[in-house]
């Protein structure tokens, strides 16, 4: 594979010969980059000896540079997920992306993009009817992929504005689920506090676990807590309205983001924060195709290879400058809205920053009704749900700010107090060993759901450890055969040897996987 891509770097044009997507020098040498850490990684200690260390990583280092002198940074993380406007929109073809997954208004394979159904809690089951689902919003609440503890924990929530630019912590309400009378009297609120069309459906706190405002999972500062089916009086004290669905992610010194979920059970929980980075506003129908790209790899990773390499390298501090600069792009910005959030569901009407507006703009087929229970239009849905606010102030608990914010680092030898508490539970002693990890975490605040967690930690051996500490529901059941992936049997099936005839049973075996 690195003879392949070697030959792809020396070969390739700089330019994107074929258009957005394309596989140009620069992606050949991120990937080749990322090969040559990969053979210096913990997975492949076992045979890698015979390739020198130092020539590995110092190639990769200058490749990596090479990258990120011709393929810069986004200045803005929103730009690169939360501001896709439209099919084959400008935020498609920045220069920070290096490989994307090409779809477009045409069909793409079976279901063009369906990504969009992966990331989002399943708000139409448990908020009590409240905000429904359609293409005005751009996700769709298969539920697939729900973040554990830990990767709402390793944000500096105050500081690092990747947080409140990839977590969808604000749902609006589209539906009057309930009469204001029947509210005021389940609820124990006042009436002039009864939400309407436009207000806030659900909202996700992102809080730290010290916050002792929340005293314990019922019960806040604010009011009692909880989903739309459960009568609960918290009142935000940012907008003077109740909210039909409230979850903090700590309460009382505990987790408890996974305990509102409509079966009780926190390991199968309906209810999480999701994120943003596939969502489309661009689908004509609610279960309909999308059409984004999906970014395969960027510059944002480059810097991580880098930083990694530099540590295998030895040289702690030049990695930790080189996190440095990625971080900067993190932090918030002199006179930056910390309350301002979008995502891809803008695509659905040109007034909102979309391309165009959605064919479906008018259509009154979803289930969305105002308190005289007369349906409501796509138009009104959306403009009732995509409410570009996010919970940060409720969130962080902080005065309001206009300031621009730090996540420099100063010292490989003193990382941030969310690294410290990973590191501390895992255990992990060294500087080598300790950076990699912190680089680890970093990858999760730069990277989180951009498919490519499972290969950084089998790389790097950390896969079984980490899924025990941090994925409970995974901690039974992870072995190190998923250290390795399993050859498919079909594969195996049709191999054969050089005079035509099939592998025998035991060849095959020889050839699989451990444990699979």
């Amino acid at each position: 594979m690195i003879d392949d891509l070697q030959n792809a770097y020396d070969k390739l044009p700089a330019d994107r010969w074929r258009g957005t997507g394309t596989w140009t020098k620069y992606t050949a040498a991120h990937f080749l980059a990322k090969a040559l850490l990969y053979r210096q990684s913990e997975r492949c200690s076992d045979w890698n000896s015979s390739y020198p260390a130092d020539a590995d990583l110092k190639k990769a280092i200058t490749l990596c540079d090479e990258v990120i002198s011709k393929c810069p940074l986004e200045s803005d993380y929103n730009n690169l997920y939360a501001k896709w406007t439209g099919i084959d929109c400008k935020a498609e073809e920045s220069n920070e992306i290096l490989m994307s997954c090409q779809h477009t208004s045409s069909a793409t394979g079976r279901f063009g993009n369906r990504t969009y159904n992966y990331f989002n809690p399943q708000f139409s089951n448990f908020s009590g009817g409240w905000t429904q689902r359609g293409q005005y919003i751009g996700g769709m609440d298969f539920q697939r992929c729900r973040p554990t503890e830990y990767a709402y924990a390793i944000f500096d929530n105050v500081n690092d504005s990747r947080m409140w630019k990839t977590f969808k912590t604000v749902y609006g309400l589209n539906n009057i689920a309930s009469k204001a009378d029947d509210v005021v009297a389940t609820n124990g609120i006042t009436a002039d506090q009864v939400p309407t069309l436009g207000d806030q459906g659900i909202i996700f706190i992102l809080n730290k676990k010290s916050d002792n405002r929340f005293k314990d999972a019922t019960n806040s500062d604010y009011g009692t807590v909880g989903r739309g089916g459960i009568a609960h009086s918290f009142v935000n004290p940012e907008t003077n309205k109740w909210v039909p669905n409230v979850f903090p992610v700590y309460a009382g010194g505990q987790y408890v983001l996974n305990t509102y979920g409509v079966s009780g059970n926190p390991a199968q929980s309906n209810v999480f924060c999701g994120i943003n980075k596939t969502d489309d506003g661009s689908r004509t129908a609610e279960k309909g195709d999308a059409h984004r790209d999906v970014i395969m790899a960027r510059t944002g990773e480059t810097y991580l290879i880098k930083a990694e390499a530099q540590v295998r390298s030895g040289n702690f501090q030049d990695a930790i400058s080189t996190i440095n600069q990625l971080r900067a792009r993190a932090e918030w910005k002199n006179g930056e809205d910390r309350e301002y959030y979008t995502d891809g569901s803008m695509a659905f009407l040109k007034s909102a920053g979309g391309d165009e507006d959605n064919s479906t703009a008018l259509s009154t087929l979803g289930k969305c009704k105002d308190a005289n229970g007369t349906k409501i239009n796509n138009t009104e849905a959306f403009k009732a749900s995509f409410l570009q606010k996010n919970t940060y102030y409720l969130s962080t608990g902080i005065e309001h700010t206009t300031d621009a914010s730090s996540l420099q680092i100063s010292s490989y030898s003193s990382l941030p107090a969310e690294d410290e508490a990973i590191l501390s539970a895992m255990g992990v002693n060294g500087d080598k060993d300790r950076l990699i990890n912190f680089i680890l975490n970093e990858r999760t605040r730069e990277c989180l759901g951009e498919w490519n967690r499972w290969e950084e930690l089998s790389r790097t051996k950390t896969l079984v450890q980490r899924a025990k500490l941090f994925n409970p529901e995974a901690a039974a059941n992870i072995a190190d055969k998923h250290l390795l992936r399993p050859i498919p049997q079909t594969f195996l099936d049709q191999l054969q040897h050089e005079d035509g005839t099939n592998l025998s049973d035991e060849e095959k075996a020889a050839m699989q996987n451990p444990g699979y």
